[in-house]
C-alpha cells in the first residue's frame, strides 16, 4: 500500500481554541493522523498550552504571540522558521494553511518547495466594502494578499458565498484555484444521545460562541424581554468567552433580565455537546458578514436543535428556511424575537426542524466525506 503523504498544517488557532478554524484543523488533524497520515502542525501558543506536544499521533508547535499586528507579524517570523525546519527535518509532502498570516509564513518557510493549500476561513472582502477606519491598511494588505495568491496551488473557503469575495481579494489569478469544502463536523462525537431532557426551564435558549461584537449577542439580549411575558422560566445560556462579556453583561442590567441568564464561560466539548442536549433552540444572532460558514449551526443540527440564525452568508447556505431551522435579519431583534415565540410555542415543529437538520448536516458536514474531499485537493496538489 503506498503510503500517505505528510502534511503540516499552519494555523493562528488550534484546539482547546473553540473558534471556526480551530475547530476546522482540529477536526482535519485528528481524522488525517487516524488514516495514516503524517501531520505536523504549527500554530499560536494560548493562554497554558504547551510549546510541544503530541496528541492524537499529531505533533503540534506553539508559537508564542498575540492577535495584534506586532503578535501576527511576530507568528509570521516565527512559523516561517518553525516551517523551514520542519520542511528539512520531518516527512512534509504539502503544507495546509489558514488565513493571509499563515500563508505568508508557508511561502517563506518552504520557499516554494512544497505545494500549499490555503484555506480561507473568512470573508476578508467584508472589510473592505463597509466603513472600516482601517480600510487604507486593508486595502494594501489585498495588494499583498494578491501576490501571495500565487503560491498556494488551491485556495478553500467553506460557504459558497465566500468564492466571489476571496477571488474578488486576491485577484484574477486565484479564480482557477478556488474551490468550496464545507467545515467538517465529527458527526459520532456531536450525536444525541437521545434520553429525555432534565425537568427546568423552558425555554431553554442557547448561545455559543466568543463574546464578541459581531457575534450579536446583544441581539438576542434585545429580544429576550419581548419573550418573557409568555415564557416566565425561560433561560438563556450563553457559552463563551471575549472582551465584549462587560457591555453585555451591563446590558443586562438594563433591560433586567439577571435571572434569565447563565453565563456558563469557556466549555470543553464533552460539556457543550450537554449544552446543546439541554437546550431547546439553539441561536446563532451574528452581525452582518459574521459567519463565513455557522460551525455552531451545523453542530446543533447535527445534535437535533432547532436552530434560530441571522441571515448571514454561512447560515443562509446551511439553513433552509421552516425545514431545518429559522433565519432573521442581521441586528433585528423583533423578528428574531417572533421566531423564537414560534419555535417555542410549537413542540411539533422543534422536533420536526430537529430531525431535518440531523439528515441535512450527515449528508453534507460529516468528517469523512469533507476530508475525502480534502484528501483529493491534496493528491492534486501534490501531483
Amino acid at each position: 500500500m503506498a503510503r500517505k503523504p505528510g502534511v503540516l498544517i499552519v494555523t493562528p488557532s488550534f484546539p482547546p481554541s473553540r473558534d471556526g478554524t480551530a475547530r476546522l484543523f482540529g477536526n482535519a488533524a485528528e481524522f488525517l493522523s487516524r488514516s495514516g497520515f503524517s501531520v505536523n502542525v504549527i500554530t499560536r501558543q494560548t493562554g497554558t498550552t504547551r510549546r510541544f506536544e503530541q496528541t492524537g499521533g499529531v505533533t503540534v508547535t506553539r508559537i508564542s504571540s498575540s492577535s495584534s499586528i506586532v503578535g501576527k507579524a511576530t507568528f509570521l517570523i516565527k512559523s516561517s522558521v518553525a516551517i523551514a525546519i520542519s520542511v528539512r527535518r520531518s516527512r512534509v509532502d504539502l503544507i495546509h494553511s489558514a488565513g493571509t498570516t499563515a500563508l505568508a509564513a508557508s511561502v517563506l518557510g518552504s520557499l516554494n518547495c512544497r505545494p500549499i493549500v490555503a484555506t480561507f476561513p473568512g470573508l476578508p472582502a467584508e472589510s473592505l466594502r463597509s466603513g472600516d477606519p482601517q480600510r487604507v491598511v486593508k486595502a494594501r494588505a489585498r495588494r499583498v494578499l494578491r501576490v501571495l495568491s500565487i503560491f498556494p496551488r488551491f485556495v478553500t473557503v467553506p460557504a459558497k458565498q465566500a468564492v466571489a469575495p476571496v477571488a474578488e481579494l486576491c485577484g484574477d489569478r486565484v479564480a482557477s484555484k478556488m474551490r468550496h469544502i464545507p467545515n467538517p463536523i465529527d458527526e459520532a462525537k456531536f450525536r444525541p444521545s437521545g434520553r429525555a431532557r432534565e425537568a427546568g426551564h423552558f425555554p431553554e435558549i442557547l448561545v455559543v460562541g466568543g463574546l464578541r461584537s459581531r457575534k450579536g449577542v446583544g441581539t438576542l439580549l434585545q429580544a429576550i424581554p419581548t419573550v418573557l411575558p409568555g415564557y416566565p422560566t425561560l433561560r438563556l445560556t450563553l457559552v463563551g468567552g471575549g472582551s465584549f462579556g462587560s457591555a453585555l453583561r451591563s446590558l443586562v442590567g438594563r433591560l433586567g433580565i439577571e435571572g434569565a441568564v447563565r453565563w456558563a464561560g469557556e466549555v470543553t466539548d464533552d460539556q457543550l455537546i450537554e449544552q446543546y442536549e439541554q437546550s431547546d433552540v439553539v441561536v446563532v444572532p451574528s452581525q452582518a458578514g459574521g459567519e463565513a460558514f455557522g460551525y455552531v449551526v451545523a453542530e446543533a443540527m447535527c445534535m437535533k436543535k432547532p436552530v434560530i440564525a441571522s441571515a448571514t452568508p454561512g447560515p443562509t447556505e446551511i439553513i433552509r428556511e421552516a425545514n431545518s431551522g429559522f433565519l432573521f435579519p442581521p441586528g433585528d431583534s423583533g423578528a428574531l424575537a417572533s421566531r423564537i415565540l414560534e419555535v417555542a410555542g410549537d413542540e411539533k415543529l422543534r422536533s420536526s426542524l430537529g430531525e431535518n437538520g440531523r439528515r441535512y448536516a450527515a449528508e453534507h458536514f460529516e468528517l469523512g466525506k469533507v476530508m475525502a474531499e480534502f484528501e483529493r485537493l491534496y493528491a492534486s496538489a501534490m501531483e
